[in-house]
């Protein structure tokens, strides 16, 4: 049969067929993929949707955070100053004057080494001077300057060790009078310092060493009672083994014959005297060097008679945190004039590879009847005479330091009962911590 050709006409129709087919085909794989790719995008964000308890965690946390960061301190946080620049106040103490608080401490600003190759020989920073802080309300500091510097004296060269500031006031004669550690690297030298000045911020002239009574002195705090004007030193002493009290001189500028010692064959040190309603109290550690261990407090009616423990106060933290002082040295405890019966505790968390980083731990005490010393008030006069008298060794006071990731000045205020609460409610909104803290170095 003779082949027919299509006509132009038909070839044309032909062609549209083909075409329309091919693009419904291309339109058909074009939807089937779009298809597949959406349900393969519903399958991922389903995987990854956070389940409604996923959502509450991250609404607790931000929670937590936000509450965290409007507090007033965040202990063992690097602490900066009014310009921005880290707080150097290391082993210091604060006092409180006309309206103001002055913050004494360690400027530790400089590179950390040893000074010898062989034998002991600890961590060190030379002697920079003794740095001073102002505040009018405890929680933002003022840089002021250097209250004294290095290397005005031999004794505070910058090859020598200057060592936990502390500044008292004597309401008599009107001078700031600055007691401190020193002591040759080697720390074989064993003598306290002091300085005056007619400044809370100085400058402080130094008036020289010595060694109380004829004994070593290291780790040390002064107080100035402001009920009785007197003042004490307290030191540890007999390499480390005993603690010494001694008496001060009216215008607090050396001890008088009168001291004792306390805590024999204990190795305590770092201590941190303070009083509330008539009872002293004493905050110590052991004597591990630049190592944390256990806080002890220690109480007395009288700071040149007999002490008696009180135990560890630390509460808040984990088991390890609160046998290790939250990884930090006791340095001062600060007595706040608006809160009666409240204080801060005041530490250093050591950080023995860099000193100019180690950090602040301030966190809130207490100081509480104790119930069960009521009956103290009541007992006769024949009782308070017999030395073997249970009104003679039951504390009448309670303390507690507690730990909080951030806290503000208002936890002064609350009362035992009131503390309690607080916890617990803080434990039933926010999401636990749920590790325990690492040592900060």
């Amino acid at each position: 049969m003779p082949i027919h050709r299509a006509g132009s006409k038909q070839l044309k129709e032909i062609r549209q067929l083909r075409s329309s087919r091919g693009t419904f085909v291309l339109s058909a794989l074009l939807g089937l993929t779009l298809l597949w790719t959406f349900f393969s995008v519903q399958k991922v964000i389903a995987r990854h949707r956070p389940l409604p308890s996923q959502l509450r965690a991250q609404t607790q946390a931000k929670q937590l955070s936000d509450h965290l960061a409007a507090m007033d301190f965040h202990p063992g946080q690097t602490w900066k100053d009014t310009d921005g620049d880290t707080v150097q106040a290391h082993g210091g103490g604060v006092i409180y004057h006309e309206g103001v608080y002055y913050w004494y401490g360690e400027n530790k600003a400089g590179s950390t080494y040893t000074a010898y190759s062989l034998g002991y020989s600890p961590p060190r920073v030379d002697v920079i001077g003794v740095s001073v802080y102002s505040s009018t309300n405890f929680v933002h500091w003022t840089y002021e300057g250097l209250a004294l510097k290095g290397g005005s004296h031999p004794d505070i060269d910058p090859s020598m060790v200057l060592e936990r500031p502390k500044v008292i006031h004597n309401r008599q004669t009107g001078k700031f009078i600055m007691w401190m550690h020193i002591d040759t690297a080697d720390y074989e030298l064993a003598r306290t310092g002091v300085a005056v000045s007619d400044s809370p911020i100085g400058p402080f002239r130094y008036q020289g060493s010595f060694r109380p009574h004829g004994q070593q002195s290291r780790d040390f705090t002064v107080y100035a009672d402001t009920d009785t004007g007197m003042g004490y030193l307290a030191y540890s002493s007999e390499n480390n083994r005993v603690m010494h009290i001694s008496a001060l001189t009216p215008d607090y500028t050396h001890v008088t014959s009168t001291y004792t010692k306390v805590f024999v064959n204990m190795a305590r040190e770092a201590p941190a005297m303070f009083k509330h309603k008539g009872v002293f109290l004493i905050a110590t550690s052991g004597c591990t060097g630049w190592e944390p261990n256990k806080l002890e407090v220690f109480w007395t009616r009288d700071p040149l008679g007999d002490w008696k423990s009180l135990g560890n106060p630390c509460t808040g933290g984990s088991d390890l945190e609160n046998a290790f002082t939250f990884f930090s040295q006791p340095n001062f405890v600060m007595a706040m004039p608006e809160h009666p019966g409240s204080f801060v505790f005041m530490a250093d968390q050591w950080d023995p590879e860099d000193l100019s980083a180690s950090r602040y731990v301030w966190l809130p005490m207490w100081v509480d009847d104790n119930p069960d010393a009521q009956h103290d008030a009541k007992v006769s006069a024949w009782t308070r005479l017999n030395p073997f008298s249970s009104a003679h060794t039951i504390s009448p006071v309670e303390v507690e330091v507690h730990w909080y990731d951030a806290w503000s000045m208002s936890h002064l205020s609350m009362n035992q009962t009131s503390r309690q609460t607080q916890q617990q409610d803080l434990k039933a909104t926010f999401v636990d911590r749920g590790q325990q803290k690492q040592l900060p170095y």
